[in-house]
């Protein structure tokens, strides 16, 4: 059980934390160490990011003595106390590392009592936390509670904002996909508004209305209703098509395109909306 004044500093790094908007997820663990480092009164402290594809424990913040300094360059899990956290997911507190087979003397910590706890989401591991104490001082149960519940509330963090930049990367490639297709591309969602129209679709049908997001696909494609009916049709029956024509007329002149419909999913499978792809096919 933790003492009351701890508990209210645990209570203000925890209203920090949820308050202030991170971009970078080594802003997030610098504050987290810091904070740790001070309730604790611990001389050093590091965050570990866990690399999956290389296997390797990357020093991502430090908090470091005046005396001593933390290897600036990524290692092959140099420190063996934190390679045993990070391949057992679970804390290690050390109270004696130099009698302790799982601490690496060539770490250049001149202190004898590490506490270090993993960090992980579900079964994915994101890093390790570790906390130094100086000589002659040691941790107790009730740091390594602390030090815990810290650590597994700021991995929901952590790995929302992973997630988040995750998203971001993919929405920005996929935006940049449809911006650069040849063809065009038109999409709508479950009531009927437009939620993509790409650069080359613009072209095609003729629209120079600026803002359609969001809009009635009717009303954007008031000059070729029949590809509006066809979007309707594939989201109402759930059924796309492929390789079909549809003549149309724009200010008098007859015009084809070519074109493909297809249903859009959501994150869980759902159906979403449905888009058409097509080509001009007039002078062809």
């Amino acid at each position: 059980m933790l003492p009351p004044m701890t508990l209210s500093h645990l209570y203000e790094i925890l209203k920090n934390l949820n308050e202030k908007k991170f971009v970078q997820e080594q802003e997030i663990w610098s504050l987290v160490l810091e904070k740790s480092c001070e309730l604790l009164g611990t001389e050093m402290g590091v965050f570990f990011s866990w690399d999956p594809k290389s296997r390797q424990l990357l020093p991502l913040c430090s908090r470091e003595p005046p005396t001593g300094k933390i290897p600036p360059n990524p290692f092959n899990i140099i420190v063996k106390v934190c390679d045993w956290v990070a391949q057992n997911k679970q804390t290690a507190l050390v109270q004696d590392t130099s009698r302790d087979p799982r601490f690496d003397k060539n770490s250049h910590s001149p202190s004898q009592t590490i506490l270090a706890v993993p960090i992980y989401r579900n079964e994915d591991l994101l890093g390790v936390l570790e906390v130094t104490h100086p000589k002659k001082a040691t941790f107790t149960p009730e740091d390594q509670e602390l030090l815990e519940f810290l650590g597994s509330h700021t991995s929901l963090l952590s790995h929302s904002l992973r997630m988040q930049q995750a998203l971001g990367r993919v929405t920005a490639h996929n935006a940049s996909i449809l911006e650069n297709l040849t063809g065009g591309f038109i999409g709508i969602d479950l009531q009927g508004n437009v939620m993509i129209l790409n650069p080359r679709a613009r072209q095609i049908l003729e629209i120079h209305e600026e803002n359609v997001v969001g809009k009635p696909i009717e009303s954007v494609l008031k000059d070729c209703p029949g590809l509006s009916l066809l979007l309707k049709e594939s989201l109402a029956r759930s059924h796309p098509v492929k390789r079909q024509e549809l003549p149309w007329t724009y200010k008098g002149e007859r015009r084809l395109l070519g074109y493909s419909t297809l249903l859009i999913q959501d994150v869980h499978g759902g159906i979403a909306g449905a888009g058409a792809t097509f080509q001009d096919l007039t002078k062809l």
